[in-house]
């Protein structure tokens, strides 16, 4: 599938795909080389996101089992105050930034260098889609 033509070169979503995950240089240009590349900071933050999931965790958890059995509009009424919208928020929010943090580990303890740039690209690709289409039905 061709998005476009410029220069004679056709540009595809696979091209694209490649060109994000070999060539650009996003860790420099988010200043993620010096936040996720020290072995202290990491462990720190890993430390940090999971003092906060614990209790985010539990409520999530005590959230949904309370309102297994109510109707649609008690969950959307319940869901547009703030402090459980923020609780909603934040769960998500660090329970992704604390996956993406264990399994960048895990692929530099068990990989090679190019394999890790490879996997981990892939997985902010995908935890990047997780909060695309989980915040707007939070923000709802």
């Amino acid at each position: 599938m061709d998005l476009c033509k410029r220069n004679g070169i056709k540009s595809s979503v696979s091209h694209f795909i490649q060109y994000f995950i070999y060539q650009f240089d996003y860790d420099r240009h988010l200043f993620l080389e010096y936040f996720f590349m020290k072995g202290s900071a990491k462990w720190y933050w890993q430390r940090v996101s999971a003092i906060i999931l614990v209790p985010t965790s539990y409520w999530f958890v005590f959230f949904f089992v309370n309102n297994l059995e109510a109707s649609h509009s008690l969950i959307m009424n319940s869901l547009n105050n703030f402090f459980i919208k923020f609780l909603m928020i934040l769960f998500f929010l660090v329970a992704t930034f604390h996956a993406r943090l264990g399994l960048v580990t895990i692929y530099q303890d068990y990989f090679q260098e190019n394999k890790v740039k490879l996997y981990s690209r892939l997985t902010d690709i995908l935890l990047l889609l997780v909060i695309v289409f989980i915040l707007p039905i939070i923000l709802i």
